[in-house]
């Protein structure tokens, strides 16, 4: 009698390899990351993702196992490191025009960190009107402190684009408010932005609220309508330079004199389609007429500490 041993195959559940993570803003391609640590990967060879983007891909499994669901991320969180005398200066900043995060390392050594935490500015005002001129974005909230660490531990991180909050670790900066029709926009600190002037013949945007200071309120001057100039950002040193962070937007004008963003990248007001905050200002955008509308800047985070 001949007995016949059927073979048993293995089953084999997929399971993500190396290249399911984020990748740093300025990385070309996956290296020597492998798509699947078990299983077969489908598609076969998933393009890098662009700035800003993700792939994804499934790793099947052999002989009735389970699949894995994996991604890959390219970060558009470009992180730089300068020296400041014994200081090291680390300033996250956007290379998209999307709010997007990373994680920071403590360095062995470090045990506390100054930072800067600043929000996006907020957009213009819309009046869909060409005789009125639109309010200014309210600038983005700036946090300044001390942060305790610990060394090889990881911080959450995330630069907030126009009207989005940044935030390190547990601190959390607030967006700038969009101006509302001639109205300016509040500040992310709670600064108010301008009352708007005029009426349906003509009239002036309101300025933006700044970090220190509200916004100005339009006004008519000799039968022209101005709009308000936004209120003034934060001065910090932690770059090691003079930055002023957080302005509000000016208001737009018809007929008048339109008004000046506030000092931190406050965009300026203007008769035509008015101006973007600032970049890695947090600035409130410009105000201008009818119904264009522009974004307030992108935010910044910067820290600061002494060298290990």
């Amino acid at each position: 009698m001949i007995s016949v041993c059927a073979k048993t195959l293995e089953v084999i559940n997929g399971a993500c390899g190396s290249a399911n993570k984020g990748y740093v803003y300025d990385a070309s391609g996956y290296g020597t990351d492998s798509f699947c640590s078990k299983g077969n990967a489908s598609p076969s060879s998933p393009a890098f993702p662009s700035v800003g983007n993700s792939v994804s891909w499934i790793c099947n499994g052999i002989n009735g196992g389970t699949n894995a669901s994996c991604s890959a991320n390219h970060e558009s969180v470009i992180y730089t490191e300068t020296i400041d005398g014994n200081y090291i200066v680390g300033t996250f900043t956007l290379a998209g025009s999307t709010s997007a995060s990373t994680s920071w390392i403590a360095p062995a050594g470090v045990t506390s960190v100054e930072y800067l935490v600043v929000a996006g500015g907020g957009s213009s005002g819309n009046t869909y009107n060409t005789f009125l001129g639109a309010g200014g974005g309210g600038g983005g909230e700036v946090k300044t402190g001390l942060l305790n660490v610990t060394p090889g531990n990881s911080y959450f991180t995330t630069v907030g684009s126009g009207g989005f909050n940044s935030i390190f670790s547990n601190i959390t900066a607030l967006a700038g408010v969009s101006g509302s029709g001639r109205n300016g926009g509040m500040s992310g600190n709670g600064y108010s932005g301008g009352s708007g002037s005029g009426d349906s013949g003509g009239g002036g945007g309101a300025g933006g609220g700044g970090n220190v200071s509200i916004g100005g309120n339009g006004a008519a001057v000799g039968g022209n309508y101005q709009g308000g100039n936004g209120g003034n950002g934060v001065l910090s040193l932690i770059s090691g330079f003079n930055v002023y962070y957080g302005g509000g937007g000016g208001g737009g004008s018809y007929g008048g004199s339109p008004g000046t963003g506030g000092i931190g990248g406050g965009g300026n007001g203007t008769t035509g389609n008015g101006s973007s905050g600032g970049a890695n200002t947090g600035g409130g955008a410009g105000g201008g007429r009818a119904s264009y509308s522009f974004l307030g800047g992108s935010g910044i985070v910067i820290i600061r500490y002494s060298i290990p």
